[in-house]
């Protein structure tokens, strides 16, 4: 593949997860934003062409987002506040409107 491609989809995801970084650390999930912000440093690491490293890499990043999910998982919100039917989107929906509060204090449409 195209190195220009590479960088510019890891700069991508760079992002993306900066972002999320933003909205955890807003709502006070420290553990999954710093563990986030390793996995940003990990993907930019140079690795040549050693595959042993790149799987390496590859199961670190999908470890660091299970860890970050089940971090999420772990979120608590008050009972019937958010009901979608489904308790993980409901978790999500309070982190994102615990950003929403804190940043720009409003709150989700309910």
């Amino acid at each position: 593949m195209n190195p220009k491609v590479i960088f510019a989809l890891k700069v991508a995801a760079a992002i993306l997860i900066g972002m999320c970084v933003v909205i955890l650390l807003s709502v006070n999930k420290i553990t999954s934003s710093i563990v986030l912000t390793v996995t940003v440093i990990v993907i930019f690491l140079p690795i040549g062409k050693s595959k042993p490293l790149k799987w390496g890499r590859v199961a670190f990043v999908l470890v660091v987002f299970a860890l970050v999910l089940w971090n999420i998982s772990t979120t608590d919100y008050p009972a019937n506040y958010y009901n979608t039917g489904f308790k993980f989107f409901d978790q999500v929906l309070h982190i994102f409107d615990g950003f929403l509060k804190n940043v720009f204090d409003k709150r989700l449409n309910r």
